[in-house]
């Protein structure tokens, strides 16, 4: 049985208990792979929705009058993904975004043929 690596690029959001991921694509080469999670991320990181940028941001139970602008630009975002008015067209499956960012990352699997 000949056994090899597939390389699958998930999408990760949420925190704790709303904590989400999902499957992206599925490569047999790393390097396609690796791509797609630089594509995706770039996506991410140009609309303010990538972990590192929500990590900058007040937290949502901290509002006040000086950041709710930046809030309500988040939440404005995040409605869209919901009801299909923005994707990133490197991930058709990517459908919410918690307040808290996203990523993508790469799983390694094995695989058996």
């Amino acid at each position: 049985m000949k056994r090899s690596k597939i390389y699958v690029v998930i999408g990760e959001t949420g925190e704790y208990d709303s904590f989400t991921c999902w499957n992206v694509c599925a490569f047999k080469a790393k390097k396609k792979a690796v791509e797609l999670k630089r594509l995706c991320n770039q996506w991410l990181i140009k609309n303010g929705l990538h972990y590192r940028d929500a990590a900058k941001r007040p937290k949502i139970y901290d509002i006040k009058e000086e950041n709710q602008k930046e809030i309500d630009r988040i939440l404005a975002i995040t409605y869209k993904i919901s009801k299909n008015k923005l994707s990133n067209p490197y991930d058709p499956n990517l459908s919410y975004i918690e307040y808290s960012g996203a990523e993508y990352e790469i799983i390694e699997i094995d695989f058996k043929e």
